[in-house]
């Protein structure tokens, strides 16, 4: 599976980053890699954005196709784009609670059962948000799901029509 940690800096001794918008870099790794030797550490491009960092790194962390995010805390607006596209959220203890983890720490966790799936947005200390439930917000929710399903089996259909052509 391939998963992301919001991180300080860019390689596996670096501490994770307790903000999922604002994360300095994401680091993915695949975690069927035993040694994870090998993984790959992005800039957040949305860092100094001034508005909509979250659902810009939300929207990066898509493209890149995580399947799991591990971070702190995240906002609803990020929230709704991860849930969107079925990326599942694993939060660490607050800082407050527990020194730093490093990127290894993280993964060992993840792979060990020990972090919290998270489904609700959380704020600045690491306790639940407000829920997003308008009838707006659902249906925003609900049409970028319809939106990711389209979009694969556009990619399907079109996998399709390229080897048709190959015969």
């Amino acid at each position: 599976m391939r998963m992301m940690i919001t991180a300080q800096g860019a390689d596996i001794n670096s501490q994770v980053n307790s903000q999922f918008g604002r994360s300095p870099y994401f680091v993915f790794f695949e975690t069927d890699d035993e040694m994870l030797e090998h993984y790959q550490a992005l800039p957040n491009p949305a860092l100094s954005a001034s508005a909509g960092a979250g659902i810009q790194a939300a929207q990066l962390v898509v493209d890149q196709g995580a399947q799991a995010v591990i971070t702190g805390n995240v906002g609803p607006n990020a929230m709704q784009v991860l849930r969107a596209a079925d990326v599942a959220v694993y939060s660490i203890p607050s800082a407050d609670d527990t020194p730093r983890w490093t990127l290894r720490e993280a993964v060992e966790a993840f792979k060990a059962g020990r972090l919290s799936r998270i489904a609700l947005p959380t704020t600045g200390k690491g306790g639940p948000a407000a829920p997003q439930h308008s009838e707006r917000t659902q249906k925003i929710a609900a049409l970028q799901r319809k939106a990711q399903e389209l979009r694969q089996e556009l990619a399907h259909i079109l996998d399709q029509i390229d080897e048709l052509e190959k015969e």
